[in-house]
């Protein structure tokens, strides 16, 4: 089989800074609930949408976002749904990020004491 050529693509999850409206049912259901603030902010739910759009059409992802933004999360929750898929993925992250439950060998119990 010949691997159709990528072509990268910038999107954005900020409000009004993107013209793209994410498919969020593309992430599966038992991780909105880390995804969306108490008070119903959805950025961290429309990020993570966008990065599983980008790495279906393009094959991979940057997260790059302010401090506090959710970046972790959202990385996390890429992650569990391709594992959920039977695929792997790698993720690069400063080794603080994920190491103080690394030694737990899973991902989601970063997710479950944030």
């Amino acid at each position: 089989a010949v691997r159709q050529s990528l072509k990268p693509e910038i999107i954005t999850a900020r409000a009004g800074q993107s013209h793209y409206r994410p498919d969020t049912s593309k992430v599966p259901k038992e991780l909105h609930k880390f995804l969306v603030s108490p008070d119903g902010q959805t950025h961290q739910l429309d990020g993570a949408a966008m990065a599983i759009r980008a790495v279906d059409s393009t094959g991979g992802f940057l997260l790059a976002d302010g401090a506090g933004a959710g970046k972790t999360r959202q990385m996390l929750a890429v992650a569990k749904t391709y594992a959920m898929r039977g695929k792997k993925a790698v993720i690069v992250a400063p080794a603080g990020i994920i190491k103080p439950d690394w030694d737990d060998n899973t991902i989601s119990v970063i997710i479950n004491k944030d």
